[in-house]
């Protein structure tokens, strides 16, 4: 009698798992714990940026200037077929454990039954119970394993990742694969309803780090992916002011679309900030000392990116808008055509430090030539997140101090700022001088203004350094040999 009842006790054990396990057919859609969500989300991060991509030929941005690493065609080939592949058994493991599962419930009427008896008929039963109990958690194990060479597919075929991201990821999945081919042996080997409960919950907690990790290589992918698109992004909205110096009055005097502009603008900063707040959730989740600490760490990082993703798919919504009101302002628009801003030189906010400057010609509402000077700064906080682990506190030590003197030998006027935040400042004294005091870390800031003078000289400071290599003139880069240097 007390033998059946361990054996009874060991079952309800073991079903005790299900809501954790793939057996959960009411948790195997989009969101549960192994389902393969990667692949819609994808189709949609896929359809906004070829979507941006056709407002974008003239930013000379392709695919390969987004890229981490090439996969050669054939490699993506065998990758996908090994997708699918492992798609397929990961849902073959899913329907046997599932199989069991209900077999094991079907079992427990019987063995209560069998509680007070020792007949032939129940210690079959009994035996019959340990088999499948056995095969459902084996079919559990094959299942993750399927599941794990699926998400090892994805890091080997990701060009979004670096190879060093990649091969970190891959070193960890590796680990996993092996503990659970360990356990399946043990499973198989097992003889005793103690040793099959210890590994019953052994399994459960190998489980969490497969969710967990799993879950962290497939979002770190679609971090990337966002990322593209924000940089994408990021470029429209570069664009987006260019079209407005064109349009000049005609796009401020117009309430809706200026305000449809305030729109895009404000989606985009939300975008960016989400997503940089992502990044940091991540590089936390690598050094985090436990499982329910990366763990929440994770789904921290999932939210950010998929509010993110959300105010980049706004954005786009709302430039659509722009664009047709612009075309009802002059309906033969080219929004590929910005001759007068083909000098401007294609720098990445956040990601390459220096100063950029360069001149406007566009037309005002008058069709007269309106010569513009723009020195824009950005820093490369960006580019170190992805590179190195950093945290919040530690990203203030990649902010850089901008500082500089900009004269003229004529008078300015029209001096704006763009993307200063608290604490940047700017300042003209004697109509012929500018000063600017900023910082600048994961994203750029930026100076406009015209000049009744020939002759423009700046005396510009990267925390507090002179530095010729970090100052760029015009579309093709050109260094200063000093500083100060004089521009006409």
């Amino acid at each position: 009698m007390k033998k059946a009842t361990a054996i009874l006790i060991m079952a309800i054990f073991i079903l005790s798992l299900v809501p954790l396990s793939l057996a959960d057919s009411s948790n195997s859609g989009k969101g549960s714990m192994l389902s393969f969500h990667d692949d819609d989300d994808r189709d949609d991060d896929d359809r906004d940026k070829i979507e941006i991509k056709t407002i974008l030929r003239q930013e000379k941005i392709d695919d390969d200037d987004l890229k981490e690493r090439e996969i050669k065609d054939e490699d993506k080939f065998r990758h996908r077929e090994n997708l699918l592949r492992n798609k397929e058994l990961f849902k073959t493991g899913k329907l046997k454990a599932e199989e069991f599962r209900i077999k094991l419930e079907t079992n427990k009427g019987r063995l209560k039954e069998c509680r007070a008896n020792d007949t032939e008929s129940c210690r079959l039963i009994k035996r019959q119970s340990f088999e499948i109990a056995q095969n459902y958690l084996s079919n559990i194990i094959d299942a993750l394993v399927n599941h794990l060479k699926f998400v090892k597919e994805k890091l080997q075929s990701s060009e979004e990742l670096t190879d060093q991201e990649a091969d970190e990821q891959i070193a960890r999945v590796d680990s996993l694969l092996s503990k659970l081919e360990s356990l399946k042996t043990k499973v198989n080997a097992a003889t005793t309803r103690d040793q099959l409960i210890e590994l019953s919950s052994e399994l459960k907690n190998l489980m969490k780090d497969v969710k967990t990790d799993s879950d962290f290589s497939l979002e770190r992918i679609r971090q990337k992916r966002i990322g593209e698109i924000l940089e994408r992004a990021e470029h429209l909205e570069a664009k987006l002011a260019r079209i407005q110096d064109r349009f000049g009055q005609n796009v401020t005097n117009n309430t809706e679309l200026s305000n449809l502009i305030q729109q895009f603008n404000d989606k985009i900063d939300d975008a960016r900030e989400k997503y940089h707040d992502a990044v940091d959730a991540f590089e936390k989740a690598k050094s985090a000392n436990n499982s329910d600490n990366r763990h929440s760490l994770v789904k921290e990082a999932q939210t950010l990116l998929k509010s993110a993703h959300q105010d980049l798919k706004d954005a786009h919504n709302i430039l659509k808008q722009i664009f047709r009101l612009l075309k009802g302002i002059d309906k033969d628009i080219d929004f590929n055509k910005d001759q007068c801003w083909d000098d401007r030189p294609l720098f990445r906010p956040g990601k390459d430090l220096g100063y950029f400057i360069w001149q406007s010609t566009c037309e005002d509402e008058d069709d007269e030539e309106d010569e513009s000077w723009i020195i824009a700064w950005s820093g490369n906080a960006r580019l170190n997140q992805s590179n190195t682990t950093q945290t919040n506190a530690t990203n203030a030590t990649l902010r850089h101090h901008m500082t500089g003197t900009i004269t003229t030998n004529g008078v300015f006027s029209d001096v704006e700022s763009k993307k200063f935040e608290s604490g940047d400042v700017f300042n003209v004294t004697s109509n012929n001088t500018i000063t600017f005091d900023t910082y600048v870390s994961t994203h750029f800031d930026e100076l406009r203004f015209e000049t009744t003078g020939t002759q423009v000289t700046f005396d510009l400071f990267v925390d507090g350094e002179r530095k010729t290599n970090l100052v760029y003139q015009g579309k093709n880069w050109t260094n200063p040999s000093s500083i100060p240097f004089t521009m006409s």
